[in-house]
């Protein structure tokens, strides 16, 4: 997946990801193949699985990061999206495991760009 940013030319310039380990773990794996070692990445609670998505996206919303990557769990990741989307025009966005999702926006107004689920990469 990180793979795909890369030959999308889609760069970061910040990573959040929760406590858990394996989100570090992946974190870390998107910092290098961006090719920027001093790439922030942080830490936030709320991205846990059993996050709290309304106070991590008011955390995003109020972010300065014009490329954030969200490196978080199910089920919160699903919460977290339909905070910047409304579910009545979007009501699939999918998360499968290791997937991405895409949205734009600032403030309050947000849209979802695109999913991806891994398996159609292979």
């Amino acid at each position: 997946m990180a793979q795909y940013l890369l030959k999308k030319k889609i760069s970061l310039t910040h990573i959040w990801h929760s406590p858990k380990v394996r989100a570090f773990q992946s974190a870390e794996i998107f910092r290098q193949i961006q090719g920027t070692p001093s790439l922030p990445m942080e830490e936030i609670k709320g991205l846990e699985p059993e996050g709290d998505a309304g106070r991590t996206a008011g955390l995003i919303r109020a972010a300065k990061a014009a490329s954030l990557l969200v490196v978080s769990h199910l089920p919160v990741i699903v919460d977290l999206a339909y905070q910047f989307t409304d579910p009545s025009v979007n009501p699939n966005i999918a998360f499968p495991t290791a997937g991405l999702a895409a949205f734009e926006g600032q403030g309050e107004n947000w849209k979802w760009l695109w999913s991806l689920d891994p398996s159609t990469l292979k």
